[in-house]
């Protein structure tokens, strides 16, 4: 694909991709444009859609008719990525990193084949954004006048998201061909040899990078080689040393770099070779070698990350021993790393904080503790790789909790009670029999962890749920399984709080701040939260947009929570918020006991209005009255 995508055009594609049942309205209100001007950007992607063999068309009521492949959207979705339009901000500090002189904004103009208008309009923000980074010098112009590691860092940084490590050769000349001529200044010799270079790095004793790690390697060493080629040294702060030089790897990947300088020619001068060592060594994939002190310090952060989150939201993952060993390791290269090398990473798909929000409020908590102890701010990349850890954790205590523990109590003989156990297993999964026992065993045991007692006599009154089931189990008798099943599973406690929902109407708010301090104040007013829970909310909204298209789900620190309490606000027309414009706002206040009694309440009732089946549904129901309104919400959650 050698066409540009704008950033507009990559918000069309993953709109027609992740919607289903799709509509030219919708899309326009979410991209604030006219249908006129979406019609035209449609046009624009034709040519792209017809190399992928899909069709877009428009029905007479607005939605939109896809045909094709949906394997093959994906690859669309994929290539688009790569083609992403290169900022004019991002060329002109591009083409000021590779160049040592000062530069003229003609002498810009013409190098990026701009008009030099266009380039005073954008050169305020330039300078603005990299203030510490440029210099611009009367009679003489504009020029990049940062160390020689900070030009490499931001170096690797524009150029990142355009690298995929399948073909470094390939993926640079995509770049230079597509965003900016990379090539006049770094020719083919350059890649060729950073990508043998890398290539036989990777083939010492076996390395394995991390696929991110090694594109940003790759990138190193580019534009490493080619600087010093040009006689510019690298001037590199030798603070990680000390983290790094113990390691008992270190000495041998300084041999080897040694090795490969001389082959390559590349004259490299010591420094450069260590920190190259020192990326080699962050950059491992399953580095084993945990320096014993950091690593009882990184311990310090994991145990007050674990008590916090068991403060906060009463998750207790101290047993998680998996968990607690990966999100060491993971911390402790985020300490070891520090602040010299950070690049973003765009997820492709579904935003990862929406797809997962309670992972995502974990991540943020432990961030939170991480800062508090270094000082580092970590980017959202960084956050949002600490937010799949603690998914994981939360995964394993969903595989967990979602089992309803039962037993058997039967007087047939071990022959039927197996029966009983192998055939309830096999209808519903969601039970797990953990005993299967006799009456007498019953009554002598002190075991109470199990919800549901499957029995073929008479037992005792009990707080347990009882059905009482013959050998054979009769229909009915499965039929009241499948009942009780099902109450534990469809979320009774959710339907409850939506019935008991309370409609704002916001049209009177003309910002999300004062929406959230509306919403809140009632919370506090009817005395659900604590007056701390408005600005943990406000704080919480700072940090992420709470959006999603067409609805919003604002929420703060259950600390602050007395009650658990669900608000919906409406507005007839909607407003800013984040990158969309918003109808409704759910703003769902969970008490640290409701999270306690049901962890996944939270994720499942934020995931539920973040499917767009679910979200197109209550668009469809705005004009309804509140009562109705309402109704339909709860119908909607429960089907």
């Amino acid at each position: 694909m050698m066409i540009r995508i704008t950033n507009r055009q990559s918000k069309i594609l993953d709109y027609l991709y992740n919607y289903k049942k799709s509509n030219l309205k919708q899309l326009c209100q979410k991209l604030n444009v006219s249908s006129q001007t979406l019609k035209v950007e449609l046009q624009n992607l034709k040519e792209i859609f017809d190399t992928y063999k899909i069709k877009i068309s428009i029905k007479k009521n607005g939605d939109f008719l896809i045909t094709g492949s949906r394997e093959r959207f994906i690859e669309l979705i994929w290539e688009a990525k790569n083609c992403l339009e290169f900022s004019a901000e991002n060329r002109i500090l591009l083409l000021l990193i590779v160049s040592d002189e000062f530069m003229t904004l003609q002498d810009i103009a013409d190098s990026l084949f701009m008009s030099k208008s266009y380039i005073e309009k954008q050169m305020p923000e330039v300078l603005k954004k990299f203030k510490d980074k440029i210099v611009t010098v009367r009679h003489y112009g504009i020029k990049y006048d940062a160390s020689q590691f900070d030009r490499r860092t931001d170096f690797v940084k524009l150029l990142f998201p355009y690298i995929s490590g399948i073909d470094f050769e390939n993926e640079i000349k995509s770049f230079n061909n597509l965003h900016f001529p990379i090539m006049e200044y770094m020719d083919e010799t350059y890649i060729k040899k950073a990508e043998s270079f890398v290539k036989e790095i990777q083939g010492w004793c076996g390395l394995h990078f991390a696929d991110i790690w090694l594109r940003q390697f790759f990138l190193v060493v580019f534009f490493t080689i080619w600087n010093v080629d040009k006689n510019n040294p690298e001037y590199v702060d030798e603070g990680y040393l000390d983290q790094v030089k113990v390691n008992k790897n270190f000495i041998d990947y300084m041999e080897m770099l040694q090795l490969m300088n001389e082959k390559y020619n590349l004259k490299l001068v010591e420094k450069e070779i260590r920190y190259l060592a020192y990326y080699i060594i962050i950059s491992m994939k399953n580095e084993g070698i945990v320096l014993e002190t950091l690593e009882k310090e990184v311990k310090h952060y994991v145990s007050e990350i674990l008590e916090e989150t068991r403060k906060q939201y009463s998750i207790n993952l101290f047993h998680d021993e998996e968990f607690i060993r990966r999100l060491t390791m993971h911390i402790y290269m985020l300490v070891l790393r520090g602040s010299k090398i950070s690049v973003e990473i765009n997820w492709s798909g579904a935003n990862i904080r929406k797809q997962y929000p309670l992972g995502f409020e974990l991540a943020v908590l432990a961030t939170d503790v991480i800062s508090s102890h270094t000082g580092k701010r970590l980017n959202n990349s960084e956050i949002d790789y600490l937010l799949l850890h603690f998914q994981i954790a939360l995964e394993h205590l969903k595989i967990d909790s979602r089992k309803i523990n039962a037993i058997v109590i039967c007087h047939y003989g071990m022959a039927a009670a197996e029966l009983i156990k192998t055939k309830v297993g096999r209808k519903f999964p969601e039970i797990s029999i953990t005993k299967v026992l006799s009456l007498q065993q019953y009554l002598e045991s002190e075991d109470t962890d199990y919800e549901l007692i499957l029995s073929t006599e008479k037992i005792p009154d009990t707080d347990k749920e009882v059905i009482y089931v013959d050998a054979v189990l009769e229909e009915y008798e499965l039929e009241r399984i499948a009942k009780f099943v099902e109450h534990k599973c469809i979320g009774n406690m959710l339907m409850m709080k939506l019935l008991e929902a309370e409609i704002v109407h916001l049209d009177e708010y003309e910002s999300k701040e004062q929406i959230i301090e509306g919403l809140t104040d009632l919370l506090i007013k009817r005395g659900y939260v604590t007056a701390e829970y408005k600005e943990s909310v406000l704080k919480r909204e700072e940090l992420s947009s709470t959006n999603m298209n067409q609805i919003a789900l604002p929420h703060g620190d259950p600390c602050f929570v007395k009650e658990s309490k669900l608000l919906i606000g409406r507005r007839k027309i909607p407003l800013e918020w984040g990158d969309s414009y918003v109808d409704d706002v759910f703003i769902f206040a969970f008490s640290k006991a409701m999270i306690c009694d049901h962890p996944h309440l939270f994720s499942d009732f934020y995931r539920k209005l973040a499917t767009p089946g679910v979200e197109e549904r209550i668009m469809q129901i705005r004009e309804l009255d509140d009562e109705e309104f309402k109704k339909m919400v709860v119908m909607i959650f429960m089907d």
